[in-house]
C-alpha cells in the first residue's frame, strides 16, 4: 500500500503517526454501511451549525463544497437552507455510491482526493469540513487546496468535535483503546487557528453547542459500538476492540436499570473568511 492512500494521523508529538495503515477509501466503504446510525446528533444542533454558515455566504445560488462528505447527510443540510448547488466530496466511492442513491437534486456527489481538489481557483463561496478535516492524513495540504478553490471573501466552516470535549463522549470515556488512537488526530482551536493563519484565512463566527444521543438501554448502546460506526473503530485491531467492548460492558452494568444511556458531546463550528486581495 502507498504512502499516499495511508490513513495518517495528526502527530501532537505524543502518538505514533504510523498507528493506521488502512486506506481512507477501504475503511470509509466499511464505515458507510453502518453509516445512517451515525448521525444520530440532534437535528436542532445539525441545522445550528449550517445556519451559521448560510448566514456569512451569498444569497443567490452560491457553490459550495463539502470536502469529505461521507454520504452526503451535511451536504444535504447545507442544500436545505441555500439556494445554490452543493457538490459533495469524498475518497470513498461507497460514501458517494450512497450519497448519489439518495436522488437529491442540490447535491452532486464526485470521488477524489481533498489534496487534489479538481476545481479551478475560486470556484466556490464556501467550503465545508464536517466530522472530516482531522480524518485526513495531511490536512493542511486539505484545507490550503480549499482555500485555492474559494473565492476571495469566501467561506470555510470547520465542524468539528474538539479534544477537550472527547471524554464528554461515552465511546471515548469507556474505549481505552479507541480514546487512545482517536485522540491524538482530534483538533484544537489552536490547531486550526495555526494551520488557517498558514493558508491565508482569518477568523469569523464560532458557535459550541451541547449535544446528546440518547440510547434506550445499555445493550442498545452496546450493539451500535459493535457497528463501528467511527473511523477509529475500523482502524484499532481486533484484539483491542474486543477489549473495549469488554470494558464498556462492565462499566454499563452499573447503569441504573430502566434508565436510558445518554452520551454527551459538544459539536464545535467555526467559520473563516478568505482575505480579498487588495487592489493596486
Amino acid at each position: 500500500m502507498s504512502d499516499r492512500n495511508r490513513v495518517g494521523v495528526y502527530s501532537n508529538g505524543e502518538a505514533d503517526t504510523n498507528i493506521f495503515y488502512r486506506s481512507v477509501s477501504s475503511v470509509a466503504g466499511e464505515v458507510a454501511r453502518s453509516y445512517v446510525p451515525f448521525i444520530r446528533y440532534t437535528p436542532a444542533t445539525l441545522q445550528n451549525a449550517v445556519r451559521l454558515l448560510a448566514d456569512v455566504i451569498p444569497r443567490v445560488e452560491p457553490r459550495i463544497l463539502d470536502v469529505g462528505t461521507g454520504t452526503g447527510v451535511v451536504a444535504r443540510a447545507v442544500a436545505n437552507v441555500t439556494s445554490g448547488s452543493v457538490v459533495g466530496l469524498d475518497i470513498s466511492l461507497e460514501m458517494i455510491s450512497a450519497l448519489r442513491a439518495g436522488a437529491y437534486s442540490q447535491v452532486t456527489g464526485i470521488v477524489a482526493d481533498a489534496r487534489r481538489l479538481p476545481f479551478l481557483s475560486g470556484h466556490f463561496d464556501a467550503v465545508v469540513f464536517a466530522f472530516s478535516l482531522h480524518l485526513f492524513e495531511e490536512p493542511l495540504s486539505a484545507l490550503s487546496e480549499a482555500a485555492r478553490v474559494l473565492k476571495p471573501g469566501g467561506r470555510i466552516a470547520v465542524l468539528c468535535p474538539l479534544l477537550e470535549d472527547l471524554q464528554k463522549q461515552l465511546f471515548h470515556k469507556y474505549m481505552p483503546h479507541f480514546h487512545r488512537h482517536d485522540a491524538p488526530r482530534t483538533l484544537t482551536l489552536q490547531k486550526l487557528q495555526a494551520w488557517v493563519e498558514q493558508v491565508g484565512l482569518r477568523n469569523g463566527p464560532l458557535l459550541r453547542e451541547d449535544f446528546e444521543i440518547p440510547f434506550g438501554t445499555p445493550d442498545e448502546f452496546v450493539e451500535f459500538v459493535q457497528h463501528k460506526p467511527f473511523f477509529g473503530l475500523q482502524q484499532i485491531t481486533e484484539e483491542e476492540f474486543q477489549a473495549d467492548i469488554a470494558h464498556l460492558k462492565s462499566e454499563l452494568a452499573r447503569h441504573p436499570s430502566g434508565v436510558p444511556v445518554v452520551t454527551q458531546g459538544t459539536l464545535t463550528t467555526v467559520v473563516y473568511d478568505k482575505r480579498k486581495e487588495k487592489l493596486g
